[in-house]
């Protein structure tokens, strides 16, 4: 006939002990997680807020006026953009506004090509996704052109 395994009581104790320890500690586990992610989102939720100190002023503030506001920063940056561009030739802007997409006029700048070159890299940018019209391709040109 086989054995009978037989388990004292002091031992069926001990493994239900530590089995529960064991649940215990998942649990305990769990918690700590769901309190760091908690106080996690709690810190990023506070980065995301205003940088200004919050007062009543700034709760009570209407949508009309804020639209306001916006609509006077848009106005001022048109007139800077404006004041930019004063003194400065079409191709110039254009290669300032144009070209400093996808880089800075440094690189630009220290280009050394021939009209023929210029032609020709200028073209390579349109075809790579630079945003001119031929009217403007053929300003950029010859900017470009008469600096070299």
């Amino acid at each position: 006939m086989g054995s009978i395994h037989c388990m004292s009581r002091r031992a069926i104790d001990d493994e239900v002990m530590w089995n529960m320890m064991r649940r215990a500690d998942l649990r305990g586990l769990i918690s700590l997680l769901a309190i760091l992610a908690l106080a996690l989102a709690l810190v990023v939720g506070a980065g995301c807020s205003s940088d200004s100190p919050s007062d009543e002023s700034t709760d009570t503030e209407t949508e009309s006026d804020a639209a306001t506001e916006e609509e006077a920063a848009d106005d001022e940056a048109t007139e800077d953009a404006g004041a930019a561009d004063e003194g400065m030739s079409d191709g110039e802007a254009l290669v300032q506004e144009r070209c400093t997409v996808c880089h800075d006029l440094i690189r630009v700048e220290g280009a050394d090509y021939d009209r023929a070159g210029w032609e020709a890299n200028v073209d390579r940018m349109i075809q790579n996704g630079a945003n001119l019209t031929p009217e403007e391709r053929d300003t950029v040109v010859d900017f470009l052109a008469a600096g070299s």
